[in-house]
Order: structure tokens, then C-alpha cells, then sequence
């Protein structure tokens, strides 16, 4: 019983509000575009960054956390996303510029697809994908120190390897948040964070899958 409610709840609520954040995150993008300058926008990005750490923290501590996870409330989920639209812009920007807007229009359905395919794969099967828990929590803390690393680094493979590499790993996310989703005890207060993490996920796949679609070019 607990697995259709999460099932339906996956279904009915996170996925519908999903979308909704793609669509402020767009909304943001292009406000971001017409009226931010690139630095600017660029300093959004890591105060987000370290919003969402500061508030995952904190109601981590005030145990606002289930079987899911940590729980946030949608108003902070859409203001988020909304200043992510932002604080990814100049990147957007800087890969229209550099291949072309077809081909990040191409890099947005190759993401699409794969996405869909892995959320309808681990909606339908039977297989708990929730082991990979704290695999992916350390793939994700060393890509992080070898992206930082990547900053003294000019050598193309490298960061093309870094992109496989993300794809891999926010791929392998996918599996686990959506199997989290249909076995823990998911609950409506839950929905929030479940759709921040779909949120992530896709962002960090339509980043990555730029990076090599760009290279692809070259």
C-alpha cells in the first residue's frame, strides 16, 4: 500500500511541479539574459550553492527529515530554481555562442530523452536501485574536487572526461531518487525535495551533455 501512494504521489505531484521549476528556470534564464550582467550572474550560482547547503544543514538539525530525506517546502524549491535560471545563463549563453543554438536545442533532447528513459525505466522495474546511495554520494564529492581541480587545468580531454564522468554519475542519481521515491515512506511533505533532486539531476545531465555535444563540434 505504501508503495502505490509513493507511486501515485511520483506521479500526481512531484513530476507536475518538476516541470513547473524547468519552466521558472527557463523564466529566470532569459530575465537573467536581458537584464544581469554575466558576473553578477555568475555570483548568484554560488550563493545558491551555499543557500541550499545552509538550509539542507539546518533542517537536517531541526529534523525536518524523513525516510526520503531532508524535507524543503516549494515556495523555496521554485525560488530556487528560479535563481539557478539565473546563475546558469551565462553558460547557456556561452554555448549558443559557441555552436549554435540548434545544436543546444539538440544537447536539451538528448538530455530530455535520457531523463525520460531512466525515470520511466526505474518507475516500471522491480529492481530497488536505493544501494547505490553512498556510491554516488562519493563519485559526486571526487568529480567536485577534480572539477575544482579542472580550473588550473587547460587540457580539453580532461574536462571532456569530467563530462562523461557527470553524466554517468547524475544518471546513476536518477536511479536512486526515483527508486527512493517508490520504497521509502513517501509522503506529500516529501514532494519538495523529491523534486529539487529531479531538478539537480536533469540541470546537471543538460551541463554535462552541452560539454560534450560542444566538443563534438570542435
Amino acid at each position: 500500500m505504501e508503495i502505490v501512494r509513493s507511486r501515485n504521489l511520483l506521479v500526481e505531484r512531484v513530476l507536475p511541479h518538476f516541470f513547473l521549476t524547468l519552466l521558472i528556470s527557463f523564466i529566470g534564464m532569459l530575465l537573467g539574459m536581458a537584464f544581469i550582467p554575466a558576473g553578477i550572474a555568475i555570483a548568484v550560482s554560488f550563493v545558491v550553492l551555499i543557500v541550499l547547503i545552509a538550509a539542507t544543514i539546518k533542517r537536517a538539525k531541526d529534523r525536518k527529515v524523513s525516510n526520503y530525506g531532508v524535507q524543503f517546502s516549494m515556495p523555496f524549491v521554485h525560488t530556487l530554481t528560479f535563481l539557478m535560471g539565473i546563475g546558469i545563463y551565462p553558460a547557456i549563453a556561452s554555448y549558443i555562442s559557441s555552436m549554435g543554438a540548434s545544436l543546444v536545442v539538440l544537447a536539451f533532447g538528448v538530455t530530455t530523452t535520457l531523463f525520460g528513459s531512466l525515470f520511466v525505466y526505474t518507475y516500471f522495474t522491480k529492481r530497488d536501485f536505493t544501494f547505490l546511495g553512498s556510491t554516488l554520494f562519493s563519485a559526486l564529492l571526487a568529480l567536485i574536487l577534480l572539477s575544482i581541480g579542472g580550473l588550473f587545468v587547460q587540457a580539453e580531454f580532461f574536462h571532456l572526461t569530467l563530462a562523461w564522468i557527470g553524466v554517468v554519475i547524475f544518471s546513476g542519481y536518477m536511479l536512486y531518487d526515483v527508486s527512493r521515491m517508490k520504497h521509502a515512506t513517501f509522503s506529500e511533505e516529501d514532494v519538495p525535495g523529491a523534486v529539487l533532486d529531479l531538478y539537480l539531476n536533469f540541470i546537471n545531465l543538460f551541463l554535462d551533455i552541452l560539454r560534450i555535444v560542444n566538443s563534438f563540434k570542435d
